[in-house]
């Protein structure tokens, strides 16, 4: 009888010990997908403040702050992000990181704010740019956030490894305000 008891105890402890395995297993793997996360957001932000290069005759002019060349800023922040994600030209992970494959920049956006409307210059997957002048009144970036100043909105997706052989998409989207901090 106790030979029973102790097999009993030892399978149920087993059992715990796996459980406990998968457990710890699963919340290493969500702190990996946060890293991914927060890396693929600071490497966003980084890469749309590089990118806003202000007209500075036009500050100098009217104290607005205006993104000279959309065009120019777009070049310049794809520069930028396969510097900050370590991604060569084809915009490959070039070492082994929790991105699991080619990042695509699927929507970049220059919101030039000016007195009274606001001008969206909005670069598609394809690199393909379409203008648009808005009324100054209520105007909201694809993230849901209101644009109030000139700012620079950009969004990524790429693949993530969750377990082992297995990926998902993963999508991050940015907006950085570029303001003059007197004028808030």
């Amino acid at each position: 009888m106790c030979g029973e008891q102790g097999k009993i105890s030892f399978f149920v402890g087993l059992y715990f010990a796996l459980f406990f395995a998968v457990i710890l297993y699963a919340s290493i793997q969500i702190q990996r997908m946060r890293a991914a996360s927060l890396y693929l957001e600071d490497a966003l932000a980084a890469s749309n403040l590089g990118a806003a290069m202000v007209d500075l005759r036009e500050y100098g002019r009217s104290h607005q702050i205006l993104v000279e060349s959309p065009e120019k800023s777009y070049e310049m922040f794809q520069r930028l992000l396969c510097k900050n994600l370590n991604l060569d030209e084809n915009f490959q992970p070039m070492i082994d990181t929790v991105l699991g494959g080619k990042v695509e920049v699927r929507n970049f956006a220059v919101y030039n704010v000016e007195q009274d409307k606001l001008t969206e210059y909005y670069f598609d997957k394809y690199g393909n740019v379409y203008v648009t002048d808005f009324p100054k009144d209520l105007f909201f970036a694809p993230n849901g956030q209101i644009v109030e100043y000139t700012s620079i909105y950009s969004e990524v997706e790429t693949r993530v490894e969750c377990f082992p052989g297995i990926y998902v998409k993963a999508k991050k989207g940015k907006l950085v305000e570029v303001v003059n901090e007197t004028v808030r």
